[in-house]
This record gives structure tokens, sequence and C-alpha cells, in this order.
């Protein structure tokens, strides 16, 4: 299953990327973030950061844990997280459309790696899979209207 998502965002890019870097000020930008646990000592973003991310997710708190396994500093990062059977890669980029404008892409896909992960995958993937693309609509909307308000 693959994912991706964009929005043009009013603001520049270097604050986007500011907002979607601070893992420990995340759950108060991101409104589907319950809490963030972070599992390292980094003071900086970064390759190895890793933290744990619950959300609410059809109803029930659901508690992922992320690692950072690639930057291009200022202009992307992926995460990788592993539940149930399958992996999870997240890769948010942002891209530069002028001095105050940017657009953010999230990008998802997830491989079933287990029996359980198959069996979930053919189940409930079409469940899954809209309820991931509305998360991430969510992610960005909640992004833009805090590095929008802002800039103002």
């Amino acid at each position: 299953m693959q994912l991706t998502v964009s929005r043009d965002i009013a603001a520049s890019a270097s604050s986007v990327w500011r907002a979607i870097t601070d893992i420990d000020g995340i759950a108060d930008v991101l409104s589907g973030v319950e809490r963030i646990e972070r599992l390292d000592d980094r003071a900086s973003f970064g390759v190895g950061v890793r933290w744990r991310e619950t959300r609410l997710m059809l109803g029930r708190e659901r508690t992922e844990e992320l690692e950072v396994t690639e930057v291009d500093p200022e202009r992307s990062y992926t995460t990788r997280a592993e539940s149930a059977g399958t992996d999870y890669v997240s890769v948010l980029r942002v891209e530069p459309l002028g001095e105050h404008y940017c657009r953010l892409t999230m990008s998802f896909v997830a491989v079933a790696s287990g029996l359980l992960g198959r069996v979930l995958a053919a189940t409930l993937g079409r469940l899954f899979l809209r309820t991931t693309r509305e998360m991430l609509r969510q992610d960005l909307a909640d992004v833009a209207a805090n590095v929008e308000g802002a800039a103002k």
C-alpha cells in the first residue's frame, strides 16, 4: 500500500521544516497526535532520532515507534516503523515554491512482512488506506495552520 498527499503552504520552507522536525513539539501541531515519548537523548534532529507516537485511530489509541533513517536537511526526512507484521516507511518532503510559499508532501508505504500483516492487509486494507489518507491530509492541514498563523 502506498499513499502520497501534498499541500501548498503560505509560509517559507524553513519554517515548515522547523515545524515538522520539532519532535518534542509535534503533538502541539498535529491534532491527531495524543502524545510523544522521545526514545533518544539527541539535542538535534537527524538520523537515529527515535520516538513513540500515540494517535487515536478508529476510536483506539495506537502507539508506534518511529526512527529517522534518512535526512536531506531542509528538504526531506524518512522514518521507519514496524507494527503487527507490517513495515512502514514515511517520507516528509518540503519543496520551496518561492520566498514565502512551499509544498509539503507526505508519502507513506506499508509492506506486510509476516502472516499477521498479510491477513490484516487483506481484511482491513481499504479501511486502513482511507483512514491513513485522511490522517495525512489532516496532518498537512495542521502544519499549514501552525506555520501560516505564525507567519502573519
